[in-house]
């Protein structure tokens, strides 16, 4: 990996992981983890994205790795995981069911909107 390659990957990594901070601050409201869910919605939507932008050849492979490393740093399994514990310490089996599907779910449609959004209006 060339040093401006590197450089470039580790400054969106910084990014990715301030934004999470910030994100999860101003959605850290109430009870629940709004904040852990919404990170991880808007990483896989942009992560859906940038696959499909690829995938079409409209965005430039070598620019894989810095995004990949925003986006990662920008979603979180770990606070993921230690949110569902913590619900479910704290609150019982079912809030902590929610979240699992919730984040798995949302996950899973916020990629499979990015992608073909691009994919069917680009």
């Amino acid at each position: 990996m060339d040093q401006s390659l590197f450089f470039f990957t580790s400054l969106l990594i910084f990014i990715g992981a301030l934004l999470r901070f910030v994100i999860s601050k101003l959605f850290s409201f109430s009870l629940y983890s709004w904040g852990t869910l919404v990170v991880n919605a808007l990483a896989c939507l942009l992560m859906g994205l940038c696959l499909a932008l690829t995938l079409m050849h409209t965005l430039d492979t070598k620019l894989l790795t810095p995004i990949y490393g925003l986006l990662g740093a920008l979603s979180t399994f770990s606070t993921f995981s230690h949110d569902t514990l913590m619900l479910y310490r704290n609150n019982g089996i079912l809030l902590a069911t929610i979240n699992i599907f919730a984040n798995i779910f949302l996950g899973l449609a916020s990629f499979a909107l990015g992608f073909f959004s691009v994919v069917y209006f680009l």
